[in-house]
């Protein structure tokens, strides 16, 4: 792909052009610290995980929040989408998988 996905400890969610290594969009992701984040294999999405206990996906298109998803009871700290972005999988520290 040309674009590079990071989260960090700012709360943030960052998207990156792969070859200047510049910032593209900067999204106001969570309210603590962002430990996972994935692109869809079409690259129109993003999903994010955070201490929050939150996921959050977005249209990476726009850089805009698409929903939230609640269900954890812990830190989510893994995650990616199946093929197509059909569905977002996330895992926690709360020993759950979960299929959204």
């Amino acid at each position: 792909g040309t674009r590079i996905v990071s989260g960090s400890a700012d709360k943030l969610v960052m998207i990156w052009d792969a070859a200047t290594g510049a910032g593209v969009s900067t999204l106001p992701a969570h309210s603590k610290i962002v430990w996972s984040v994935a692109f869809s294999s079409d690259g129109t999405r993003i999903v994010s995980g955070s201490s929050d206990t939150l996921a959050k996906i977005w249209d990476a298109t726009i850089g805009a929040e698409v929903y939230t998803v609640a269900g954890h009871s812990a830190r989510v700290s893994h995650l990616q989408f199946t093929d197509h972005a059909a569905q977002a999988i996330t895992g926690s520290l709360d020993h759950t998988v979960r299929f959204w």
